[in-house]
This record gives structure tokens, sequence and C-alpha cells, in this order.
């Protein structure tokens, strides 16, 4: 069932105010347990911190650029975006894709401008009744 606005707030205060927030790119995406997947490992990529704005009914955004480094050989094609709580290792906390993957070849840049990163809390679905 769908939460209040109140309490999506509530959930993305946690996250906005974890100690610090990096985003990191996929090339395949992880599973819901936030196994699997594979980032980016190019040489040039690392993630990058972010930080965000109050959550407003039900979402937030990033409130600065987010620019990550020049990449210095092919990073292949990013098909998505991971939030984690470590620049290095650390817990996956949130991930979603793209809608229009990007090939990131020697040379590229990558950038997120000021709200591009959206978060949303929104609600599971509920399962069939009987089910």
């Amino acid at each position: 069932m769908p939460s209040t606005y109140f309490m999506a707030n509530q959930m993305l205060s946690v996250l906005q105010n974890k100690p610090a927030l990096f985003v990191g790119l996929f090339l395949s995406l992880p599973e819901r347990d936030g196994q699997g997947g594979h980032e980016v490992n190019g040489a040039g990529y690392a993630r990058q911190s972010v930080a965000f704005g109050n959550p407003d009914q039900g979402q937030m955004s990033n409130i600065s650029r987010i620019d990550f480094p020049q990449s210095t050989e092919d990073w292949g094609e990013v098909v998505g975006m991971g939030i984690w709580d470590a620049q290095v290792g650390g817990t996956l906390l949130w991930f979603d894709n793209f809608t229009n993957p990007l090939n990131i070849t020697v040379g590229n840049f990558f950038m997120l401008r000021i709200s591009d990163l959206k978060v949303m809390e929104g609600s599971c679905p509920c399962p069939a009744p009987g089910a």
C-alpha cells in the first residue's frame, strides 16, 4: 500500500541525513537485495559524493552538480546508477536504470545537473488477495 507523503518524507530524511552518500554507475543492475550487478571500474572512474535537498511530496533531488572524472579508457554502456554509503565498498542503498543507456568511451565525461538525480519513496506492489 502507498505511504503518505509525511511517511515517505520521513524515510527519505534517513537517507538525506547519512554522513556521506556517493553516486556510482552500473554496467548491469543488481538485484533488489543489492547483490549482483556490475559497477563501472574503468580507469578514471570513481563514485562521486552527492547531497540532497529536503524531501518534499515523497521525493528529493541533488542540490549540486555531480561531475565524474574524464574516462581514461572505455567504461562501456552505462545502464543505471546507484547510491552507496561509502566511496569504496559500503552498502548499496538505492539504484535505478536509465531510460536511455549511455556508452562512455575514452575521453568522455558523465555529469548530473542540479535536480537530475531524483530519489522517490513509493509504494510496493501489494500481493493479490489470497496469494
